[in-house]
């Protein structure tokens, strides 16, 4: 009953506490639920977005997977269907928008899940969040989640975007330090993205927990 009272506290658009703005307005002030132009999102480990000051000094190269999305496809992004590994084989796959066979998608890239968790964000967050003013009024106004916090709330059912948090979707990696971003292309567009546990193993040494 309390998590229920919760939830339905953080989907309200009049909130009691003067002055708190939440996470995913940092997304809505930067107008990014608008328009009609392809949209750039980074798939990466939420703890990283979640500490500015790592996620500055990080290789964005190195440590997340970029891609572009219609705008069409964007809401989709936040519905992703799990799915577990076949058989006794450890891992599982995140899917968004359409479906087809593996082979039927194009490799993007491998970025680091050593959390256990990934994440989508779209890339003019990660931006900002890499170039905070700590002095500004806004930065004091739209706080992170700590990880405890973070994992507490993906401790029950989320619905994203969560307005807690500057991710349009984040999920549990099964057993996996790296994850494979892939996307299912046709007639020129992204029309599907696959997140999976099942990498080829060469990205795994950035991005260390402390």
């Amino acid at each position: 009953m309390l998590q229920l009272a919760v939830r339905q506290a953080l989907k309200s658009k009049n909130r009691a506490t003067s002055g708190f703005r939440t996470a995913w307005s940092l997304t809505e002030a930067l107008g990014l639920s608008k328009g009609k132009e392809p949209v750039d999102v980074y798939a990466i480990d939420p703890k990283l977005v979640l500490n500015p000051e790592k996620l500055k000094a990080a290789d964005l190269d190195k440590v997340a997977a970029r891609f572009t999305v219609c705008r069409e496809l964007l809401p989709k992004l936040s519905r992703g269907e799990p799915e577990l590994a076949e058989m006794d084989e450890p891992g599982n796959a995140w899917y968004f928008g359409e479906r087809a066979e593996i082979f039927d998608y194009k490799l993007v890239g491998e970025f680091s899940t050593k959390s256990g968790f990934a994440a989508l964000v779209h890339a003019d967050v990660v931006t900002r969040l890499r170039q905070p003013d700590a002095a500004s009024p806004e930065a004091a106004r739209q706080p992170l989640l700590s990880w405890p916090e973070f994992k507490d709330l993906l401790s029950d059912a989320v619905d994203w975007p969560h307005r807690r948090m500057p991710f349009i979707f984040a999920g549990r990696m099964v057993e996996s330090h790296l994850a494979a971003l892939y996307t299912l292309e046709r007639d020129g567009k992204t029309v599907g993205v696959l997140i999976s546990s099942e990498t080829s193993g060469g990205n795994d040494d950035d991005d260390r927990d402390d």
